[in-house]
Protein backbone atom coordinates (compact mmCIF):
# COMPACT_ATOMS: atom_id res chain seq x y z
CA UNK A 1 0.00 0.00 0.00
CA UNK A 2 2.86 2.29 1.28
CA UNK A 3 4.78 2.22 -2.05
CA UNK A 4 0.85 2.80 -3.98
CA UNK A 5 0.57 5.99 -2.49
CA UNK A 6 3.50 6.90 -0.10
CA UNK A 7 1.72 10.49 1.06
CA UNK A 8 -1.73 9.27 1.60
CA UNK A 9 -0.46 5.49 3.50
CA UNK A 10 1.76 8.30 5.35
CA UNK A 11 -0.72 10.99 6.44
CA UNK A 12 -3.11 7.92 7.55
CA UNK A 13 -1.08 6.74 9.93
CA UNK A 14 -1.55 10.05 11.51
CA UNK A 15 -4.93 8.81 12.24
CA UNK A 16 -4.93 6.43 15.26
CA UNK A 17 -2.62 9.09 16.91
CA UNK A 18 -4.97 11.68 16.12
CA UNK A 19 -8.15 9.67 17.14
CA UNK A 20 -6.19 8.39 20.53
CA UNK A 21 -5.51 12.21 21.31
CA UNK A 22 -8.66 14.08 20.44
CA UNK A 23 -11.87 11.71 19.56
CA UNK A 24 -11.30 9.30 22.16
CA UNK A 25 -9.21 9.02 25.49
CA UNK A 26 -7.51 5.25 25.85
CA UNK A 27 -8.07 3.74 29.59
CA UNK A 28 -5.44 4.89 31.63
CA UNK A 29 -3.91 1.78 32.09
CA UNK A 30 -1.54 -0.79 30.08
CA UNK A 31 -3.66 -1.23 27.21
CA UNK A 32 -4.50 2.31 27.01
CA UNK A 33 -0.45 2.77 27.05
CA UNK A 34 0.07 0.10 24.61
CA UNK A 35 -2.62 1.28 22.11
CA UNK A 36 -0.67 4.97 22.25
CA UNK A 37 2.80 3.28 21.53
CA UNK A 38 1.43 1.32 18.58
CA UNK A 39 -0.13 4.48 16.74
CA UNK A 40 3.06 6.60 17.77
CA UNK A 41 5.55 3.85 16.60
CA UNK A 42 3.47 3.16 13.48
CA UNK A 43 3.88 6.29 12.67
CA UNK A 44 7.37 6.36 12.95
CA UNK A 45 7.61 3.03 11.36
CA UNK A 46 5.57 4.66 7.80
CA UNK A 47 7.56 7.64 8.29
CA UNK A 48 10.67 5.49 8.07
CA UNK A 49 9.59 3.89 4.39
CA UNK A 50 9.24 7.64 3.30
CA UNK A 51 12.55 8.24 4.05
CA UNK A 52 13.99 5.02 3.01
CA UNK A 53 12.48 5.40 0.04
CA UNK A 54 12.79 9.03 -1.01
CA UNK A 55 9.56 10.18 -0.81
CA UNK A 56 10.62 12.91 1.62
CA UNK A 57 13.21 14.33 -0.21
CA UNK A 58 10.97 14.62 -3.24
CA UNK A 59 8.33 16.55 -1.14
CA UNK A 60 8.20 20.68 -2.47
CA UNK A 61 10.82 22.09 0.10
CA UNK A 62 8.03 24.87 1.19
CA UNK A 63 5.59 22.67 1.89
CA UNK A 64 7.71 20.36 3.75
CA UNK A 65 8.72 24.04 6.02
CA UNK A 66 5.52 24.70 6.81
CA UNK A 67 4.04 21.30 8.15
CA UNK A 68 7.33 21.19 10.21
CA UNK A 69 6.72 24.38 11.46
CA UNK A 70 3.25 23.24 12.12
CA UNK A 71 4.75 20.04 13.72
CA UNK A 72 6.98 21.78 15.95
CA UNK A 73 4.02 24.65 17.41
CA UNK A 74 1.84 21.99 17.90
CA UNK A 75 4.64 19.71 19.61
CA UNK A 76 5.52 22.83 21.97
CA UNK A 77 2.24 23.69 22.93
CA UNK A 78 1.42 19.85 23.54
CA UNK A 79 4.32 19.53 25.57
CA UNK A 80 3.60 23.20 27.26
CA UNK A 81 0.00 21.78 28.15
CA UNK A 82 0.74 18.45 29.70
CA UNK A 83 3.13 21.08 32.26
CA UNK A 84 0.68 23.35 32.72
CA UNK A 85 -2.39 21.08 33.33
CA UNK A 86 -0.74 19.91 36.79
CA UNK A 87 0.29 23.34 37.75
CA UNK A 88 -3.55 24.35 37.46
CA UNK A 89 -4.64 21.38 39.19
CA UNK A 90 -2.22 22.24 42.28
CA UNK A 91 -3.27 25.69 42.20
CA UNK A 92 -7.12 25.06 41.66
CA UNK A 93 -6.57 22.96 45.40
CA UNK A 94 -5.05 25.00 47.14
CA UNK A 95 -6.56 28.46 46.22
CA UNK A 96 -7.77 29.08 49.46
CA UNK A 97 -4.40 28.44 50.90
CA UNK A 98 -3.05 30.97 47.96
CA UNK A 99 -5.50 33.80 48.61
CA UNK A 100 -4.90 33.37 52.38
CA UNK A 101 -1.50 33.52 52.46
CA UNK A 102 -0.13 35.80 49.57
CA UNK A 103 -0.12 38.80 51.15
CA UNK A 104 1.67 38.11 53.89
CA UNK A 105 4.66 36.03 51.91
CA UNK A 106 4.67 39.50 50.33
CA UNK A 107 5.25 41.19 53.58
CA UNK A 108 8.04 38.77 54.76
CA UNK A 109 9.79 38.78 51.61
CA UNK A 110 11.27 42.41 52.32
CA UNK A 111 12.66 42.03 55.72
CA UNK A 112 13.85 38.61 54.49
CA UNK A 113 15.83 40.29 51.14
CA UNK A 114 16.82 42.62 53.65
CA UNK A 115 18.85 40.22 55.54
CA UNK A 116 20.17 39.16 52.19
CA UNK A 117 21.93 42.16 52.09
CA UNK A 118 24.45 41.23 54.96
CA UNK A 119 25.35 37.98 53.29
CA UNK A 120 28.68 39.72 50.56
CA UNK A 121 27.61 37.02 48.09
CA UNK A 122 24.13 37.64 47.74
CA UNK A 123 24.71 40.89 47.64
CA UNK A 124 27.34 40.99 45.13
CA UNK A 125 25.18 38.23 42.71
CA UNK A 126 21.64 38.53 43.87
CA UNK A 127 19.28 41.60 42.12
CA UNK A 128 18.10 42.16 45.64
CA UNK A 129 16.59 45.77 45.24
CA UNK A 130 14.25 44.18 41.87
CA UNK A 131 10.99 43.93 42.52
CA UNK A 132 10.68 40.92 40.03
CA UNK A 133 13.16 39.22 43.17
CA UNK A 134 11.10 40.16 45.57
CA UNK A 135 7.74 38.69 44.12
CA UNK A 136 10.20 35.18 42.73
CA UNK A 137 10.95 35.14 47.08
CA UNK A 138 7.20 35.70 47.70
CA UNK A 139 6.34 33.07 45.60
CA UNK A 140 8.64 30.43 47.29
CA UNK A 141 7.23 31.59 50.70
CA UNK A 142 3.31 30.74 49.08
CA UNK A 143 4.89 27.47 48.19
CA UNK A 144 5.72 27.10 51.66
CA UNK A 145 3.16 27.90 52.90
CA UNK A 146 0.71 25.40 51.31
CA UNK A 147 2.89 22.91 52.01
CA UNK A 148 2.98 23.59 55.17
CA UNK A 149 -1.11 24.68 55.56
CA UNK A 150 -2.37 23.22 52.67
CA UNK A 151 -3.78 19.95 54.21
CA UNK A 152 -5.97 22.04 56.05
CA UNK A 153 -7.96 22.70 52.78
CA UNK A 154 -8.51 18.67 52.21
CA UNK A 155 -9.26 18.37 56.20
CA UNK A 156 -12.02 21.07 55.11
CA UNK A 157 -13.67 19.15 52.02
CA UNK A 158 -13.35 15.91 53.73
CA UNK A 159 -10.80 14.51 51.73
CA UNK A 160 -7.79 12.73 53.22
CA UNK A 161 -5.17 15.38 53.51
CA UNK A 162 -2.44 15.61 51.13
CA UNK A 163 1.04 17.42 51.07
CA UNK A 164 1.12 18.09 47.26
CA UNK A 165 -2.85 17.47 45.45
Amino acid sequence: MFRLAPVAVLLLSLGPILVLHFAWEPPDNRFGSALTDLATFLFCWILGFAHRDGVLRRLKPFAVAALSLVAIAYGGWYAFTRRTDRLVTVFNARAVTIYLWHEIALILAVPLIDQFWNVPVFEKYLPLESQWFMFGIGWILIALFVLLCGWVEDVAGKKKPRLVP
